[in-house]
C-alpha cells in the first residue's frame, strides 16, 4: 500500500504558505521519529513517501496517491502533521484527507478542534462522565477561587 507520511517542519518558511496567520505551531516530531515510522512502514511492506504538510502538500498526495477512481486500490496517510498556523491548526491535515477522500490516521478534524480547546474537553468529558480532575478557568487578574485545592497543573 502507498503511504503518504505528512509531517511538519520546526519553522514556518514563509514560501509555504500565501500568508502569516494567527499562532505559528510550535509542536513538531524530529526528523529522527518521522524517519523512524517511515521505515517501520516500509518494513511491513509498504511505499512510503515523506511529504511536508504545507501548501505544496495537495500536488505532492495528487501525484503519489493511486487514483482509485481509475480502479487503483486506495493508499492512506499516516499524519503526523500539526497543521502550520492558526487556531485550529491540528484540523488542517485531517481536513484535507477529507476533502480529497484519503483515509487516514488520527483524529478527525472535529476531534482536534474540540481538544485545541481546554475547557471544553474537560466540560466534555466531565459530561460523559470520563473521570477527569477539576479545572478552573481564570478569566481575569482578579478571579479568586478559595476551593483550590493544590497540587494543581496550570494550563496558561
Amino acid at each position: 500500500m502507498k503511504v503518504a507520511l505528512i509531517y511538519n517542519e520546526k519553522k514556518i518558511d514563509p514560501n509555504d504558505v500565501i500568508n502569516v496567520f494567527g499562532v505559528a505551531t510550535k509542536e513538531h516530531y524530529s526528523a529522527k521519529a518521522v524517519e523512524r515510522v517511515a521505515r517501520a512502514l516500509e518494513r511491513g511492506g509498504h511505499t512510503v513517501k515523506v511529504i511536508e504538510g504545507d501548501i505544496h502538500l495537495t500536488d505532492e498526495l495528487r501525484e503519489f496517491m493511486p487514483k482509485v477512481v481509475a480502479g487503483d486500490s486506495p493508499g492512506m496517510v499516516f499524519n503526523m502533521a500539526y497543521g502550520i498556523q492558526g487556531q485550529n491548526r491540528y484540523t488542517h491535515v485531517p481536513a484535507m484527507m477529507e476533502m480529497l477522500g484519503i483515509p487516514y490516521i488520527g483524529s478527525g478534524p472535529a476531534g482536534h478542534a474540540i481538544v485545541q480547546h481546554k475547557v471544553m474537553t474537560k466540560i466534555i468529558l466531565q459530561r460523559k462522565e470520563i473521570p477527569t480532575p477539576g479545572f478552573w478557568e481564570f478569566k481575569t487578574p482578579e478571579d479568586t477561587f478559595d476551593d483550590l485545592v493544590f497540587p494543581v497543573i496550570v494550563k496558561p
